[in-house]
């Protein structure tokens, strides 16, 4: 996935918002400071969020329990953003199909 595409996803699960006026640039709301579109897709607290996101009491109702993802070593937080937006794209596929 590239970067640009990650991101536009991060966004779209309310992890950061888009600054109107440059869209390469990104805010983590309560997080002082602009990342630029690499820097958002490699950041550690939007991974952290994207984990905490993924332990949402709901989530875990429709997964079953806890998701299982597997990132190869060694672990870079871009893997663990793609990792949760993909597990959790198909989450959402599997709630709108039901």
């Amino acid at each position: 996935m590239h970067d640009k595409e990650l991101a536009d996803k991060v966004v779209a699960l309310g992890i950061a918002e888009q600054d109107r006026g440059f869209p390469n640039r990104f805010y983590i709301p309560n997080v002082s400071g602009a990342l630029f579109t690499d820097e958002l897709v490699r950041d550690w607290g939007v991974a952290g969020a994207l984990m905490e996101k993924m332990l949402n009491e709901e989530l875990l109702d429709v997964l079953g329990g806890r998701p299982a993802i597997t990132i190869d070593d060694p672990v870079r937080p871009r893997d663990i953003i793609e990792a949760c937006v993909e597990e959790l794209d198909r989450v959402q596929q599997r709630l709108t199909q039901e």
